[in-house]
């Protein structure tokens, strides 16, 4: 049987030996490659498309491949995983799909063969391979600078790397921020974006990119596109701290503040260096105290350091220091302001009263802080205006300032603001013993743990309603309450008035956070709303909500309203001071005054601080009086003053202190007078030559008149004694004044004009 199947075996062999011989294999056309397009950008999906020139002889194409990179010594791929084959279709053309790799410089090969034989070593003649004419486009995307700053611009440059590339149009994206470039064919083009601010530090964000392209001696197809995508790291800004304040004044203790900006970093530890080395409190605040002859124009230059803590990834922790550089002021007085006590403990409430120091002034809000703490906004009766704040926890033993921010409007509508600071004493914290019952919460929530109201809901308008716009200030209002404070189920009277000259209330509202909404009854221009105090209400202070409607816009409010408990309210005092500004030397009438129904004054003492003499209240028909003068080395701003009442109560005798400002002016030199003032003064000086010249010559007329005459003794001018004044008394008991439509705007009454002919000297002459 075996020589049977060999014989045939060796007639098959020779039937095929002429074709598998190499003149045969001479006369075979060679297979062809063409990729289209013929050069792209990477990532773009390119075709090769493979032609038999030959399809009239016994061995057609069948299989073929391709592949980016490099080729053996049979022509076949290294990596035959690279290689991607042409699908089999039995069909001619065959076509394959290959993407451009991110490989400039990579050659496209090709390789194919028919596949009617079986032996592998009669396939050999018939294999062919070789280059595919294509070209990998290069173009470079850099990022300038090569670390994203947050804030900052942030450069995205595209340069055509291959000869007869042309960029005509390209876009990036970044952190949600978009940029195009111009539209005109260019080698390089470039597009500017600014880093956002709110980019998370220390990480990376993707920038991703795409580009449209010509290529010469090629036309323009919509497939000409390329894109990509790149990480950008973004750095750590350096951290940002706010070092205050702006301002020094004479004698006053000066409070560096020290607060950390920049969201994962605190403040470890602080200082600052004027005269000795000062360190921070637990609330990260430096006192010093400015000597009282500091000059005011001068300017302050206080070294300060920190060390900080960073939960920033990758944030290279160093100590950061600079130099304060804090002008002296002095500060005119706006306002008097009052608080009580005038000294403190960590947690203690502090009251601040604030009164214009000038007339026709209004105080619409305020706000009252220690440093680094939230404070309290104002609350308005019929007496006074108040606000509330508390002595911060980590306060350290000592001096520090009390800040506070005035919003007032005058009698014409306009803004007279007004801000300041007033020196206060903390007092160690006492011993912890049970703690008193709290009011210093603001009551959010009633029993059943439902959340107050916070805003009234919207005023529905009547149809065809219409607001006019104000020509001048903007419509300005304010909300009285009556009393200030009070229990569970009392009333409380809220009245709102416009303090803006022609605006016309023609509604308002009023409700504790939720409870039931009051609406106001119109009177003599006073709009007024009684409330009750819910009776779930907790000691502490309660949101009133009020809002009003006029014919020039609306206006609301918040006042913190005080909820009182069992335990009696701390008496409150004021001290009213005349004048608010006084010279050294000059003297200041200090008047207490109880506020709130408060207990009788029974005494008092005032004095100046630091320098000055404690001068004692004496009682007067006008109540108690205190005469306090300016110590003669008192520094021009703002100068305190420390007072003292004694009070009965419950048939026993307390005390209650506080602290005012009172302003020392500045004195004026020849450079810093008004032009007016200067005229005056050489008008003056002019005339006071002539009024002695004039003078002499009466006198000398006198004298000849008089000679002669019997001579009169000469008496000497009797002095008064040590410690002896002449005052002027005022008739006792209050005096009797009426007010005639208090609601009525301020108008000119009366003009007067002073017309005076020039002056002129007229002298009788004496005969000899």
């Amino acid at each position: 049987m075996k020589p049977r199947w060999l014989a045939r075996i060796v007639i098959v062999l020779l039937a095929f030996a002429p074709a598998l011989s190499p003149a045969a294999a001479s006369l075979r056309a060679p297979y062809t490659a063409v990729a289209t397009p013929a050069q792209a950008l990477p990532g773009r999906e390119i075709q090769v498309d493979f032609t038999d020139l030959k399809t009239d002889d016994k061995h057609p194409l069948s299989e073929c491949r391709v592949w980016f990179g490099e080729a053996d010594q049979d022509g076949g791929p290294v990596d035959p995983k690279a290689a991607e084959p042409c699908p089999r279709t039995g069909a001619s053309p065959y076509s394959v799909k290959i993407k451009v790799p991110d490989s400039p410089g990579t050659k496209l090969h090709w390789q194919a063969w028919p596949s009617t034989i079986g032996l592998r070593a009669a396939l050999d003649p018939f294999l062919e391979s070789g280059l595919v004419d294509f070209t990998i486009l290069q173009v470079d995307v850099s990022v300038k600078p090569r670390v994203a700053v947050p804030g900052k611009p942030l450069e995205v440059v595209f340069s055509a790397l291959t000869a007869g590339l042309w960029i005509s149009r390209c876009h990036v994206r970044f952190a949600e921020v978009d940029g195009d470039c111009d539209d005109v064919p260019a080698g390089k083009k470039s597009v500017e974006i600014t880093v956002p601010e709110n980019v998370p530090q220390g990480g990376r964000e993707l920038l991703e990119w795409d580009l449209t392209y010509l290529f010469a001696g090629t036309s323009p197809s919509p497939d000409d596109v390329g894109s990509g995508k790149t990480g950008v790291a973004i750095g750590l800004l350096p951290p940002k701290f706010d070092v205050s304040p702006s301002t020094a004044q004479p004698g006053l203790p000066l409070v560096v503040t020290f607060r950390a900006d920049t969201t994962g970093v605190t403040i470890h530890d602080c200082g600052i260096t004027f005269q000795v080395d000062v360190g921070c409190s637990a609330a990260n605040t430096a006192v010093v105290m400015i000597p009282p002859d500091t000059p005011v124009g001068s300017r302050l230059r206080i070294p300060w350091l920190l060390h900080y803590e960073s939960k920033r990834r990758g944030e290279t922790v160093e100590p950061v220091g600079d130099v304060l550089v804090v002008p002296v002021v002095a500060e005119r007085v706006r306002y008097t302001v009052t608080a009580q006590p005038g000294r403190g403990r960590p947690g203690d409430e502090i009251t601040l009263t604030i009164e214009p120091a000038v007339m026709g002034i209004t105080v619409r809000d305020c706000l009252v802080f220690f440093p680094n703490d939230d404070g309290g906004t104002c609350q308005s009766t019929d007496e006074r205006s108040f606000a509330r704040t508390k002595v911060p926890q980590k306060t350290p033993p000592g001096a520090t300032l009390l800040h506070w921010g005035v919003d007032g409007v005058d009698a014409a509508g306009a803004p007279f603001p007004g801000n300041g600071d007033l020196p206060f004493e903390v007092l160690p914290p006492k011993a912890k013993t049970s703690a008193p019952p709290k009011i210093d919460k603001t009551d959010n929530t009633d029993k059943s743990g439902k959340t107050r109201q916070s805003t009234l809901p919207p005023v529905k308008q009547p149809a065809g309603t219409t607001t006019t716009t104000a020509q001048g200030p903007p419509p300005a209002f304010i909300a009285r309450t009556e009393p200030e404070s009070a229990k569970p189920g009392k009333s409380v009277h809220v009245t709102v008035s416009a303090l803006t000259p022609a605006t016309a209330i023609t509604g308002c509202r009023a409700a504790f956070g939720g409870a039931r909404i009051v609406q106001c009854a119109g009177s003599g221009g006073m709009w007024t709303a009684t409330l009750t105090v819910p009776r779930d209400a907790d000691p502490g202070d309660l949101p009133l909500l009020w809002d009003v409607t006029s014919a020039t816009g609306p206006g609301n409010g918040t006042i913190a309203y005080r909820v009182l408990g069992n335990t009696p309210p701390a008496a409150q005092f004021g001290v009213e001071v005349a004048p608010a500004s006084v010279p050294p030397g000059g003297h200041v009438k200090v008047t207490p005054r109880s506020y709130y129904n408060g207990p009788a004054i029974t005494g008092c003492d005032a004095g100046i601080t630091p320098g000055g003499v404690l001068a004692v209240c004496t009682r007067s028909g006008q109540g108690w009086i205190a005469d306090v003068v300016m110590p003669k080395e008192a520094p021009p701003g703002i100068a305190t003053l420390v007072w003292q009442v004694s009070y009965g109560r419950s048939g026993s005798t307390a005390t209650a202190d506080g602290r005012t400002n009172v302003g020392v002016p500045v004195a004026e030199t020849e450079d810093q007078r008004p032009w007016w003032k200067k005229v005056v003064g050489v008008i003056w000086r002019t005339g006071a030559v002539a009024l002695l010249g004039v003078a002499l010559f009466i006198g000398q007329s006198l004298v000849r008149r008089f000679r002669g005459r019997p001579k009169h003794t000469k008496t000497e001018e009797a002095d008064l004694p040590d410690g002896v004044a002449v005052v002027p008394v005022l008739p006792p008991g209050p005096l009797s004044v009426a007010v005639d439509r208090p609601e009525a705007a301020p108008r000119r009454s009366i003009r007067l004009i002073v017309r005076r002919p020039p002056p002129g000297i007229h002298i009788r002459e004496e005969p000899p």
